[in-house]
């Protein structure tokens, strides 16, 4: 073997070094960049969750204005709609393992009551449409378990 081939031989070996240290910090920059967009999104529903009109539909919710689906008025079918949308939202986040169910328990203690409290709107939703608020029913489920 000349010293050329050892040269050469060295030279291909750094290469390939250097190629698989770059390959694993795109691999982390690309993992992080993913956990940060999912932290983003959660963040951006925690502070829909909390906004004063989902608020008050949720204190609505909870003193009972709701428990009649037949009288409700279309503006309440709305708010309640909305308060379901944000808690789909977070269930699909953690359904695709996007955010933690650990986290997501401690931002959104209150779904489990809001989904109950909602069940006779996503009973009746589920007649037109009926996966309508799955990924709650799912989320709802762990949320259990885990306690």
């Amino acid at each position: 073997m000349s010293a050329w081939d050892a040269v050469s031989a060295i030279s291909s070996m750094s290469g390939a070094v250097t190629v698989t240290a770059a390959l694993i910090y795109t691999a982390r920059q690309v993992r992080e960049a993913r956990r940060t967009r999912a932290v983003t999104a959660l963040l951006a529903i925690h502070k829909a969750w909390n906004a004063s009109e989902l608020n008050r539909t949720r204190r609505r919710l909870k003193g009972g204005e709701f428990d009649d689906v037949d009288q409700m008025s279309i503006a309440d079918r709305n708010a309640i709609g909305d308060v379901l949308n944000q808690a789909e939202l977070v269930g699909f986040l953690v359904d695709r393992r996007l955010v933690s169910l650990h986290d997501v328990m401690s931002l959104f203690p209150s779904i489990p009551f809001s989904y109950e409290k909602a069940l006779p709107h996503i009973e009746e939703r589920r007649r037109a449409f009926p996966m309508y608020a799955r990924n709650v029913e799912v989320l709802v489920r762990r949320y259990e378990t885990q306690r």
